[in-house]
């Protein structure tokens, strides 16, 4: 059983610590793991973290594609200069589903069918491929994705003195 010696704190680092003892043997201080709040950088010089960090954010974009005969459209290329880091395929259609394919031309039998009013959403690891989508209707998709541009980040990360 573990027990006080006395309820006055001992003081360490700031921060007060019960001196325990087990049976008839102290426990020192020192061998007692560190608190949640108290910082493994405490008396260390730490450098700020700057509020935009490169590579992190981008800008969100909206594309409409208007199929006006059913089929194969490429609908996004392959970034090139950017990294993908989110992608929204929604099927809007009433009735009818929509295929999705990655690098190769979508059909009727080849890609991710998605159904009615049903999202493919990658936010986590996303796809860097061209994006295919195969309609059986004539109407209007939106996708949306987001892009961020990795050709600066290093020449950033050297101003920021990372």
């Amino acid at each position: 059983m573990v027990q006080r010696t006395s309820d006055r704190p001992i003081t360490t680092f700031g921060r007060p610590q019960w001196q325990l003892e087990s049976g008839n043997s102290r426990i020192p201080l020192s061998s007692i793991p560190p608190t949640p709040h108290q910082s493994a950088l405490e008396g260390k010089s730490v450098l700020p973290v700057p509020m935009w960090t490169p590579g992190q954010y981008g800008d969100l974009q909206l594309r409409p594609i208007t199929y006006l005969v059913t089929g194969d459209q490429l609908v996004l290329s392959r970034p090139i200069r950017a990294q993908r880091v989110l992608l929204i395929i929604q099927n809007s259609l009433a009735t009818g589903n929509i295929v999705v394919n990655f690098d190769n031309p979508a059909s009727g039998i080849n890609g991710i069918f998605l159904a009615p009013q049903g999202s493919l959403i990658f936010d986590n690891i996303v796809p860097q491929n061209d994006v295919h989508i195969y309609c059986f209707a004539l109407t209007t998709l939106v996708i949306a994705y987001m892009e961020i541009d990795i050709t600066d980040s290093e020449h950033i990360l050297r101003e920021l003195g990372r």
